[in-house]
């Protein structure tokens, strides 16, 4: 899914930004997060992720910067145009009616994300994503931009009119596949080296 794509680079480009904060990056960094805008409307929650990514990171010196300050210019001269010319067709396609803003509702989206995996893999992300939540210490600045952007794309799906359908979450879904991964990681690293073959043999087989 091309949105799903361009939302996952605009946070790389996001890390890329964090990690060697120039202008070059920056620029690189807006122009993804507009190009997945301009892919689906339901991307729009990448305009504020640096921002939300330098305040949760605090790394607030970033804000006097050029490399963050041109990140909404661009995202603006990249989408302003495009807003304008479909402004009247910004609800084409959509439920005229919402459903109430509820606890049950925002869990039917957050489990569809893990039904988007078969039950093996589902039980594999969740046991992962458990391990990583019990490992503090594992919540880097990659994990940090990448629950953002997890965050982020529940909460505009949420609020908006759309059902909960596994198409509309590939993006949570790849974000929980990642974290997971990184639980894993962690969860063996704490084995003895002799143990970590053992232990994933052990897995591959049942």
């Amino acid at each position: 899914h091309m949105t799903t794509f361009l939302s996952l680079a605009a946070a790389a480009c996001l890390l890329r930004y964090l990690k060697r904060p120039v202008l070059w990056n920056g620029i690189f960094c807006g122009v993804a997060c507009g190009c997945a805008i301009l892919s689906k409307y339901s991307a729009a929650y990448t305009a504020v992720l640096p921002l939300l990514a330098v305040v949760l990171l605090r790394r607030f010196e970033l804000l006097r910067k050029p490399g963050f300050l041109v990140q909404p210019v661009v995202i603006a001269l990249m989408v302003a145009p495009w807003a304008l010319w479909v402004k009247g067709l910004a609800f084409y396609g959509l439920p005229s009616q919402r459903e109430a803003l509820t606890v049950k509702r925002a869990t039917s989206f957050a489990l569809m994300a893990f039904e988007v995996f078969p039950p093996v893999l589902m039980a594999v992300v969740a046991l992962g994503l458990i391990a990583l939540l019990m490992r503090p210490a594992a919540w880097r600045e990659d994990l940090t931009v990448l629950s953002l952007l997890c965050a982020g794309h529940l909460a505009f799906l949420i609020l908006s009119p759309v059902t909960a359908e596994p198409r509309y979450l590939l993006a949570p879904a790849a974000v929980l596949l990642v974290a997971s991964l990184a639980g894993w990681s962690e969860m063996l690293a704490l084995l003895p080296p002799g143990g970590r073959w053992g232990s994933v043999i052990s897995l591959s087989a049942g």
